[in-house]
């Protein structure tokens, strides 16, 4: 088990009902603040998950839960925040945890368009090698090697990749 306050294993723990992955959240929250719930970071991203104030908001307004800017510094408030969040991705990427790890970090957007200039299906490890930004190719390499780390501690059999994500490609019209 990951040596940290209670607040942070509390609030996996609730966010496991929102992500079925608490590891995924413990990967994801590690590469984002190195579990400092007091991180900031120069774009403005607050608390352990990295949170912007303009998501953190649209989150929370979606959930309804009072939010206001200093709440990111509070770990089970952003975990909160953070894990809807990374459900919202899961969910818009169809269950694809690589494409919403890649989105967490780069944004839906980017995600979306980098699959739009794709111009063919890839295995999902040469599509990670082909991210055009360092710092998410690292940031997706990362996240995924320490979901299963973090799984394993605890004896939770936590693939890698799921079978059906062995390929990544745009999806076809109609």
């Amino acid at each position: 088990m990951i040596v940290y306050c209670d607040d942070l294993v509390r609030s996996v723990v609730i966010s496991t009902k929102i992500i079925n992955s608490y590891e995924w959240l413990y990967a994801i929250a590690r590469q984002e603040s190195a579990f400092a719930h007091d991180a900031y970071s120069s774009a403005g991203a607050r608390g352990l998950m990295q949170l912007r104030s303009g998501t953190a908001r649209q989150v929370a307004k979606r959930i309804g839960v009072p939010h206001k800017k200093s709440d990111l510094f509070h770990a089970e408030h952003n975990i909160t925040l953070g894990s809807n969040y990374l459900k919202q991705l899961l969910d818009k990427f169809e269950g694809n945890r690589i494409l919403a790890t890649a989105a967490y970090n780069a944004g839906p957007n980017r995600v979306n368009k980098w699959l739009e200039n794709q111009t063919k299906t890839l295995p999902h490890d040469v599509w990670i090698e082909t991210l055009p930004f360092h710092e998410t190719r690292s940031y997706v390499q990362n996240v995924l090697a320490f979901s299963v780390i973090y799984g394993h501690r605890p004896g939770i059999k936590s693939p890698l990749i799921a079978e059906q994500v062995l390929f990544i490609g745009r999806k076809k019209s109609g």
